[in-house]
């Protein structure tokens, strides 16, 4: 069986923004061959399933450059220097929904596209929800909408988000485990 493994060999800065930078990667294959990588350098970010009390989930739908249009998302945001995941999770929440949780549980983490990108996802299930709102940053203009987690699951707009198509199966999986254990 061959080895997978590999080895940097250099790394060179070719763009760097205040959101991402873009990094060309020499790789030495496992079997000595050399290779040109671009990576997408990312900080990592948090992704919030904030459930309420009668079962509906709190999401944003905000405009992205990217798609250059409306889409239906769970709350998300990156992680700032000096935060923890889980101080992340309390922020973000409070500033895209208003709210804060008393349950805050980590369903796990998942990158976002390993072939180009470094960017990690940390999911939480956010419950017991409280008023506590901070400031919206000044670059987001959110609406804020509550669905039941079923319909949102199969809902086309928020499939077409991989983190929060993700992140709901994920919380759905959760709540059915958690659920049987109780029973």
């Amino acid at each position: 069986m061959e080895t997978l493994q590999c080895r940097v060999l250099s790394k060179k800065e070719w763009i760097r923004t205040p959101i991402f930078s873009v990094e060309e990667k020499m790789v030495e294959s496992g079997q000595g061959k050399i290779m040109k990588r671009m990576v997408v350098q990312k900080k990592a970010a948090v992704v919030l399933i904030p459930l309420l009390p009668d079962g509906q989930v709190l999401m944003v739908q905000q405009w992205r450059a990217g798609t250059e249009e409306v889409m239906q998302e769970l709350p998300a945001g990156v992680i700032d220097a000096g935060e923890t995941p889980f101080q992340a999770a309390q922020r973000e929440l409070r500033e895209e929904t208003g709210y804060r949780s008393e349950k805050l549980t980590l369903l796990g983490s998942s990158y976002s596209s390993p072939g180009f990108c470094n960017e990690l996802f940390y999911f939480y299930l956010a419950e017991m929800l409280c008023e506590d709102p901070l400031p919206a940053d000044e670059d987001e203009e959110l609406n804020l909408l509550s669905v039941r987690l079923q319909e949102a699951l199969h809902h086309p707009m928020v499939c077409r988000d991989a983190k929060s198509w993700l992140g709901l199966l994920a919380a759905e999986q959760h709540l059915r485990h958690w659920t049987k254990s109780e029973s």
